[in-house]
């Protein structure tokens, strides 16, 4: 008797079939390329979204500004700033942190307004002040008197500031009060009466910061276009008139 010999033909296999094979076999594949693919689209939607301000400015001290005062701020400083990017519309971003010394703290929590100071929240923002200061977009400051020391040096290698006169108009307006070369007190200038600008303690200064050091190595170009804009900035806080 001869050997039976099965036909020869294709396998056909079913769609769950297919699929479980597949998944046998690129399992670890397939789910590598999906978390690709997710932190792509997510990285795209957030860089599309992404608001272009033609400069940047940070308020750092003891006074807690509210979301409708940071927004008078931006639109204080839309009205006096030019569009520096070229889109058609001026769009100053504004960062305000609130920030205090030991004794501010004690200050504040002694007040018999129900109002505390939140020790995590400061210790946050002072994190996000001290990376701004070496790595971030911010140029332009204000800064309570004790945010202001710490960046200033009488050595200029070791100041995170740059000397305030290099930004003055043309004509110095006498009404500017210096709290040294490197900074000028809000309430002098014009622009200190704007709405938003106007509620911040009356000692609060005005300065600009070198650029950080870590940034001019590893974002040299963004670092310089950072620095301009925010040096136009300045130029139109101190040359503006009521």
């Amino acid at each position: 008797m001869e050997d039976y010999t099965p036909p020869q033909g294709k396998v056909h296999y079913t769609v769950r079939q297919k699929l479980e094979n597949f998944w046998y076999h690129y399992k670890w594949h397939s789910i590598i390329a999906f978390f690709i693919i997710i932190a792509v689209v997510i990285c795209s939607v957030q860089f599309c979204s992404k608001s272009s301000y033609d400069s940047y400015l940070m308020y750092a001290g003891p006074y807690d500004a509210t979301r409708g005062e940071i927004l008078d701020m931006q639109s204080s400083l839309n009205s006096i700033c030019p569009d520096i990017d070229g889109d058609g519309k001026t769009d100053v971003n504004v960062t305000s942190l609130f920030l205090v010394t030991d004794e501010q703290a004690k200050e504040i929590n002694s007040r018999d307004d129900g109002y505390r100071v939140n020790a995590q929240v400061v210790s946050d923002n002072s994190k996000i002040f001290d990376q701004n200061v070496q790595t971030g977009e911010i140029v332009v400051f204000l800064l309570d008197p004790s945010r202001f020391n710490m960046l200033y040096s009488d050595k200029p290698d070791e100041c995170f500031l740059l000397p305030i006169k290099d930004y003055l108009p043309d004509k110095d307006p006498a009404s500017f009060e210096y709290f040294n070369d490197y900074g000028i007190y809000l309430k002098s200038t014009a622009a200190g009466s704007l709405p938003g600008l106007c509620n911040l303690p009356d000692d609060t200064v005005l300065c600009i910061r070198a650029k950080g050091s870590l940034t001019s190595i590893f974002r040299k170009k963004t670092a310089q276009k950072n620095h301009t804009s925010g040096e136009t900035l300045l130029r139109s806080i101190l040359s503006y008139t009521a």
